[in-house]
């Protein structure tokens, strides 16, 4: 911005280009001063403008090979006490870099400006149903006799793999065969959505490090080719197990919400099925309870309010025999006879 003012200052004023650009004069004018008098600048930018020359001198004196570390070591050994990270800062403002081995690290930055295709998904990979949602990519295999790319067209229901095709170039064609492929066993309708960007590579990962990372080095096309096969058998496989458990699980889903409305029909007075379930499970407790003596009835079972079993703790007299045997014992008549302070036809659930 100051060096298009500097451009066009002459023929347009720096007080109207001003009032265009988001800039106020007087930073123009301040940016201007420090220029052409350096002891306006700040105590690092005037250090900065000190140590520049010297970098740029230990770097061009050793082959210019020398990176951050070593360019910093040399210069705290001939005297300049500076930073690391000053150091750093200063090559990376004036674009110089050391050898490194190997291949230079390369990442993809996208061009904002460049046409993109429209995410009509937005961002949510999740189909309902098969045949509704597919995403493709491609990826690429280094070989001994070239580069192999393969290309994929996953269904998202399962995560699926219902296309797939290798090549020896990265043409758009052998990633269409894949596509076509894909049509002609499916037969989606015509409202299936397919997507080629902006989705979660889980698939592309998963091939790269379960086959090409661990089975290679690859010698030719062909073995990454059959390798590729083998590994989509197996993994269309496990989708297919994972399908059938996501739809058990459905399956299960809508039949508990089933048996809900048939008890809500019943007229179980607006309780779920696992309260009526509950209830009567306490129901047959008690009963079985009653029979063996430790219960007395006070009211219908049938007429009793939710949570309440109709049936109540007995209240006994001290020398009952239930104080010290068990309750099966009077199923036996001769047991029953035989227990202290009671007569043969007695009640043992009777009251005190």
């Amino acid at each position: 911005m100051i060096a298009f003012i500097d451009d066009h200052r002459d023929a347009y004023g720096v007080e109207p280009i001003c009032r265009v650009l988001p800039i106020a004069p007087s930073t123009y004018h301040e940016r201007v001063a420090k220029r052409q008098d350096p002891t306006h600048l700040s105590a690092r930018a005037q250090r900065d403008v000190a140590l520049k020359p010297e970098v740029a001198r230990v770097f061009a004196e050793n082959f210019a090979v020398y990176g951050v570390r070593k360019v910093w070591r040399q210069m705290m050994r001939e005297g300049f006490p500076v930073a690391r990270c000053t150091v750093a800062r200063l090559l990376r403002e004036m674009g110089l870099a050391g050898v490194i081995r190997g291949k230079p690290v390369r990442t993809t930055i996208s061009d904002k400006a460049a046409p993109c295709p429209l995410d009509h998904v937005n961002r949510r990979f999740y189909a309902p149903a098969p045949n509704m949602l597919w995403v493709s990519d491609f990826t690429y295999v280094a070989t001994w006799a070239g580069f192999v790319y393969v290309a994929f067209v996953i269904d998202t229901y399962a995560w699926r793999i219902v296309g797939w095709r290798a090549s020896r170039t990265a043409h758009a064609s052998f990633v269409l065969d894949a596509l076509e492929q894909a049509l002609h066993d499916r037969r989606p309708a015509a409202s299936a959505i397919a997507t080629t960007t902006l989705w979660p590579r889980r698939s592309m990962a998963l091939y790269k490090a379960e086959v090409i990372h661990r089975r290679g080095p690859w010698r030719s096309f062909e073995a990454v080719e059959y390798a590729t096969l083998e590994w989509v058998d197996w993994f269309n496989r496990l989708a297919t197990d994972h399908a059938a458990r996501r739809q058990l699980a459905s399956y299960r889903q809508r039949a508990g919400d089933r048996s809900l409305r048939l008890c809500r029909i019943a007229g179980q007075g607006g309780f779920s099925h696992l309260a009526a379930i509950e209830r009567r499970r306490s129901v047959d407790l008690a009963r079985r309870q009653f029979r063996a003596g430790l219960l007395r009835s006070e009211r219908s079972c049938e007429g009793a309010p939710h949570g309440d079993t109709g049936y109540s703790i007995a209240r006994r007299r001290p020398d009952h025999p239930a104080q010290s045997q068990h309750p099966a014992d009077y199923h036996d008549p001769a047991r029953r006879a035989r227990a202290p302070g009671r007569s043969q036809g007695s009640d043992p659930g009777a009251l005190a």
